[in-house]
């Protein structure tokens, strides 16, 4: 019970964070000078989110047995370990995206820049 408990909880978790990605993603994605780097982007962090996300949820998981002699204990650290680990995913990811962001904007500015002259 306490480890469809945990699943549940850690799961929904996960899933809320990936759809606040895309959110993200999609509010970036307006911008007609980086919409293809943003939906690009989008993707492949919220993706990578995911990946860490449930590598994260399956190994604090896998403590649960070892932590169950206490019940209620154990899903509550369980639970607060994956907040954590799940927090600085988000974070990370959310620079990733904001830092593809930059570079995509950064790039389309240096194309559309006159050329500089040679210096002689």
């Amino acid at each position: 019970m306490m480890d469809v408990l945990y699943l549940s909880i850690a799961g929904a978790g996960l899933v809320a964070l990936c759809a606040v990605l895309v959110v993200i993603g999609r509010a970036a994605a307006e911008c007609p000078m980086t919409a293809a780097a943003a939906r690009l982007g989008t993707w492949v962090v919220t993706t990578g989110f995911a990946a860490f996300g449930i590598g994260a949820i399956g190994l604090i998981g896998a403590a649960l047995p070892v932590l169950s002699r206490v019940p209620a204990s154990a899903l509550y650290a369980a639970v607060g370990m994956v907040a954590i680990a799940l927090g600085f995913g988000f974070y990370q990811a959310a620079v990733m995206l904001r830092g593809l962001m930059r570079d995509a904007r950064a790039a389309r500015d240096e194309a559309a820049a006159p050329p500089k002259p040679a210096a002689a």
